[in-house]
């Protein structure tokens, strides 16, 4: 029982570090705490043109337009920071971008994925939308995982006018289904 999963969690102490006028969080103690000991440090702060290409890229895998690097660099407001990251994070590509590192995970394809004779998944385009949306919406992980494991459990039957979210109960179980499936026409078992 001395395993360190056994003990209680516990918030552990900041560390005192030499360059404690670059600490803006906690956890750039303990970034410091170890780079300090090699002689290393943070890096300059980004300018503001780097900043929104960086942000761009980050939340949404597209760059800045030039009239948005334009605008950024020349905004005044305090809060243009944060209202740069809450459009990005509002903006579509956003679920894009993410939903597809999801759709790669659960081998997200358009059809079955062997041979010539790949016979297509004319509805997968349904779980993709689902992810994507998830994802813009922010749902929360533990939904977001229980409908796709079990969304069909989470309705009653007969699955007659279901409302938009009760459809994507069922869709989202189209992960049970992304799998790359070797068997049928010309498959493995051929």
């Amino acid at each position: 029982r001395s395993h360190w999963s056994f003990q209680p969690i516990s918030k552990p102490a900041v560390p005192a570090v030499q360059h404690a006028d670059q600490v803006q969080s906690p956890i750039d103690a303990f970034l410091l705490r170890k780079l300090e000991p090699h002689q290393l440090a943070f890096s300059d702060p980004a300018n503001r043109e780097t900043l929104i290409r960086r942000v761009y890229f980050d939340l949404i895998g597209l760059p800045p337009s030039p009239e948005a690097v334009d605008a950024f660099v020349r905004a005044e407001s305090g809060d243009a920071w944060s209202a740069l990251v809450e459009d990005l994070l509002a903006s579509p590509q956003y679920g894009e971008r993410w939903g597809r590192h999801w759709l790669d995970v659960v081998g997200y394809a358009d059809s079955n994925g062997y041979s010539e004779k790949d016979s297509e998944r004319p509805w997968a385009f349904k779980y993709r939308d689902y992810v994507v949306r998830s994802f813009n919406a922010d749902k929360p992980w533990n939904q977001f995982l229980t409908e796709q494991i079990a969304g069909d459990e989470l309705l009653t039957p007969p699955y007659e006018n279901l409302t938009p979210d009760q459809a994507d109960c069922l869709t989202a179980t189209g992960f049970l289904r992304m799998i790359p499936d070797g068997t049928g026409d010309g498959g493995v078992d051929q």
